[in-house]
């Protein structure tokens, strides 16, 4: 680790005690590495279901030996076997006490990625789980920062016109909390009809892309007003990643856990799908527009690490940015690409017709982002960037390097494809001695 003297994250961070949820997820993880072994943070308290020995675990499958070395080593990590679902976030009263008395920062990071579920199912580990941590960090004797993980895509339902058209799916989404109605703010409402109904009347109305980014938008508005009763606004930071990608150098190039990067499950799920015709929805007048924003896990780590230190509050995206987006029928194609040619490939179209509509393929309807063009905009990063010290850009770079338009977005997550046409395939009555033919990753 090397000190900058000019460097508001290293005063920030020094001596500091921060408590991390979902610690053995992408996310997680990679936060919890840089912040260790990149500032001297006091001590970090890491949650995750399975505790010690599943973090190391995932250490020792995903980190390189001498990163893992050095994060026992450093004597600063303290890992809690936890569950945000369960009472107390499942620990101990000498756990709960210990993080009440010494922590001042909390990042929550824990959740479910799973697009399919219903929103019944996803308020759980969503919802109800993140006011029960939040409810927590309130009690916190020191508090300073509470990093909310969200997504940019909380706030992208698509509205319909007059005639049931869908709109807004080629919109700039700008970093504040949108409402989904002007009158009144209807959280608490919400909340309660999830509890009696399992749905909500804004959610069926609103056209979310997914249960998951409603119950993500309507969780940012409960915490909002959770802290605003509080006076704690200040101290509430609510973190918005894009579609978060393999990292481009840290913790190590390329770092991906299967099943964490929606890119890489949409380009398995690609190459594994029957050779048939597949139709994909737009709304778009122009479907070929259709763009994936899809950032570096280190980008996104860099921007959660120095927005705590510079105090940044409310919504505040992590994203690609307007041209470091990829078009989605470019992913498709390169992961064509990698079927056999006795697996065939299939056939594309676009359809404007609904993603729930007949003849629209499964891959269309899991991942029907694929079909939109959102711009996020990211102004608070770019006054933050412009306050950094040249030696902090340097540490903590804001922005993915620019890539050529014929990079082939195969390479660098072999292992993880391979992971996931494997369990795509384990699905199927094929044995994996067949199914593992079937692509060229």
């Amino acid at each position: 680790m090397t000190a900058d003297p000019a460097s508001q994250v290293q005063d920030f961070y020094r001596d500091r005690s921060v408590f991390c949820t979902g610690a053995t997820g992408m996310l997680g993880l990679a936060y919890i590495v840089r912040l260790v072994l990149e500032t001297p943070v006091g001590h970090v308290y890491a949650m995750a279901r399975g505790g010690e020995k599943r973090m190391w675990q995932v250490c020792n499958e995903y980190l390189p030996r001498e990163q893992v070395e050095a994060l026992q080593k450093s004597g600063r990590i303290t890992v809690f076997d936890g569950d945000i679902t369960h009472t107390n976030l499942g620990l101990t009263d000498d756990q709960i006490e210990t993080i009440r008395d010494k922590v001042s920062v909390v990042v929550h990071a824990a959740s479910t990625v799973n697009l399919v579920k219903p929103l019944h199912e996803v308020a759980d580990v969503i919802i109800y789980s993140s006011l029960a941590v939040a409810d927590f960090v309130l009690s916190l004797r020191n508090l300073e920062r509470f990093v909310y993980v969200s997504t940019a895509y909380a706030s992208t339902f698509l509205r319909r016109d007059m005639e049931g058209n869908v709109i807004g799916s080629d919109a700039v989404i700008k970093e504040k909390v949108h409402q989904l109605r002007s009158i009144v703010e209807t959280a608490e409402a919400e909340l309660a009809d999830i509890r009696e109904c399992g749905t909500t009347p804004e959610f069926n109305f609103a056209d979310y892309l997914y249960p998951y980014s409603y119950a993500k938008n309507l969780t940012e508005r409960l915490l909002i007003s959770r802290f605003d009763k509080h006076g704690q606004s200040d101290r509430l930071l609510i973190f918005r990643p894009s579609i978060i990608g393999p990292a481009e150098k840290l913790p190590c190039p390329n770092f991906e856990i299967a099943g964490s990067t929606p890119v890489t499950t949409f380009m398995a799920a690609a190459i594994m799908t029957p050779p048939l015709r597949m139709c994909f929805a737009s709304p778009l007048d122009d479907p070929t527009t259709a763009t994936i924003d899809e950032v570096p896990v280190d980008m996104v780590v860099n921007r959660l690490v120095v927005h705590t230190a510079y105090s940044s509050s409310g919504p505040v995206h992590a994203a690609s940015g307007r041209d470091a987006r990829v078009r989605s029928e470019t992913l498709w194609l390169q992961a064509i690409a990698m079927r056999r040619w006795w697996w065939w490939r299939p056939t594309g179209a676009w359809t404007s017709k609904d993603w729930s509509a007949a003849g629209v393929c499964k891959l269309s309807r899991l991942f029907k982002v694929c079909g939109c063009d959102f711009i996020f905009d990211q102004a608070k990063s770019e006054a933050v960037w412009a306050r950094m010290s040249e030696g902090e850009q340097e540490t903590w770079p804001f922005w993915p390097t620019p890539a050529d338009e014929d990079k082939n977005h195969v390479l660098g997550r072999e292992r993880a494809l391979r992971l996931l046409c494997d369990k795509f395939a384990s699905r199927t009555c094929l044995p994996a001695m067949i199914t593992r033919f079937m692509y060229k990753v």
